[in-house]
């Protein structure tokens, strides 16, 4: 099944994998609690200047990572590993300040060209949740899950007497 989210620029250098221009994988790590604000890496060897899709500016520090892009089709709830070099310990830090947060950590990853950082190549992009973090020496590794809107609750509110008194029977003796 295509993937419509892909530019037809995305599709010409997966497809023909040109020598002069490369793919730029980047992740966006973000978590309410975060001070600093979000964490943003690149797989390349030096930092690079994108714009987002929101036209905001954001500069991607250099970190090998791998993940793999969700396969397109109606399989239902996936699991994607994901692996962070965690050589500076920066991950290290970050998983101890969110461990204890019952908000989730969340993962946004979007394709650049290296010949043009201005628009990401898939929008809208990815945006995936971490579960599953293993700490090592050297890497942090997990598992990455789209929202699990399949066990949500429907309808999201309970509707009882005490929160909506218009419902209880009137008529009671």
């Amino acid at each position: 099944m295509p993937d419509a989210s892909l530019s037809e620029a995305l599709k010409e250098a997966y497809t023909l994998a040109p020598s002069n221009v490369a793919v730029i994988d980047t992740l966006q790590i973000s978590h309410p609690s975060l001070p600093g604000g979000d964490i943003f890496i690149c797989c390349n060897t030096e930092a690079i200047t994108c714009l987002l899709e929101t036209e905001a500016e954001a500069t991607f520090q250099p970190c090998a990572f791998s993940i793999q892009r969700p396969q397109s089709g109606d399989q239902g709830l996936s699991n994607l590993p994901i692996a962070i070099d965690n050589i500076d310990q920066v991950f290290t830090d970050f998983i101890n300040q969110v461990k204890n947060s019952s908000d989730p950590v969340s993962v946004t990853y979007r394709p650049y060209l290296s010949n043009n950082l201005l628009v990401p190549q898939m929008v809208p992009p990815i945006i995936l949740f971490l579960t599953d973090i293993t700490v090592t020496e050297t890497q942090v590794q997990g598992n990455c899950t789209f929202m699990d809107i399949i066990n949500k609750p429907f309808p999201t509110q309970n509707y009882t007497r005490t929160r909506f008194p218009g419902l209880a029977n009137t008529y009671a003796q």
